[in-house]
């Protein structure tokens, strides 16, 4: 108040936290495996000095890899946690969807009480698979995108008769499958 004034001045270091991490993965932070195979994490960050840590260890060959192979089972989350030298840490995360292998019958009833529909599981997990089934002249009698509701043997709403029908199947995130499937009346 009366004119006086003071200074002091102090030296900080600021250590950079790791920037651009990321654990791989789709917009939707997904990355997809098929069952009973490996896939390998894309892991990345800036920064200097970095070590890696992955959480949970589980199947994984080695949590401290930038891109660690994984054989998960069943769905889950990783994390990757990025560390500086100086020990200033970012994480990103990545879900590893695994993608089960289909059950694919090759007949059906459609008028009896078992087996009435055409079954493919667990296709219904596959987002935007399609469907198409054929007469053996090629004549398109069922299309679908995703297969909420299983084939019910029939064409415009009309039983179509027994036999031999061709399917293709599009997971769209493995390779398209073919085969046949009977109808039995």
């Amino acid at each position: 108040d009366n004119g006086c004034t003071d200074t002091v001045s102090r030296k900080l270091v600021v250590n950079p936290t790791p920037s651009n991490v990321s654990a791989g993965g789709d917009a939707s932070g997904r990355v997809y495996t098929l069952e009973e195979d490996s896939l390998q994490l894309k892991g990345s960050a800036t920064g200097l000095g970095l070590t890696y840590l992955w959480e949970p260890f589980v199947a994984m060959d080695n949590n401290h890899l930038k891109e660690p192979k994984v054989s998960p089972f069943n769905d889950i989350t990783y994390k990757l946690t990025a560390t500086s030298d100086s020990g200033c840490k970012a994480s990103a995360y990545v879900n590893v969807v695994v993608l089960k292998k289909l059950i694919i019958p090759s007949a059906f009833t459609p008028t009896g009480a078992i087996n009435r529909f055409w079954n493919v599981t667990p296709l219904s997990i596959y987002p935007g698979a399609t469907v198409r089934i054929f007469t053996r002249y090629g004549q398109l009698v069922y299309e679908s995108v995703g297969y909420s509701t299983p084939w019910d043997g029939t064409y415009n709403g009309n039983p179509l008769p027994a036999g031999t029908y061709y399917w293709v199947i599009d997971p769209k995130k493995r390779k398209p499958l073919s085969g046949s499937v009977t109808i039995i009346r």
